[in-house]
């Protein structure tokens, strides 16, 4: 286990389904380390037009202390959101 299925999750990351986007990127959070790329998929994810997708990359940037995370944070902010988010 621990082996990152890139191709399937890449596949799941553009579903039309909002929450499979969400737990795809869930799991990149979970599995970052394996992910070389994983801001890159939070970056994506703050720009999704679903707001539990964005409040999954807002919580995996919650993790990341860089510049680039909080660019990615503020990117959320700027857009609606509910009072989960």
């Amino acid at each position: 286990h621990h082996v990152v299925d890139r191709n399937l999750l890449d596949v799941v990351l553009k579903s039309p389904e909002q929450r499979a986007r969400a737990a795809a990127v869930r799991y990149v959070s979970d599995m970052q380390d394996a992910i070389p790329d994983a801001i890159e998929v939070y970056e994506r994810a703050a720009l999704d037009s679903s707001l539990r997708v964005r409040a999954e990359a807002a919580r995996a940037l919650s993790f990341i202390e860089s510049e680039r995370a909080v660019r990615a944070l503020l990117q959320i902010a700027n857009q609606p959101m509910d009072k989960w988010l």
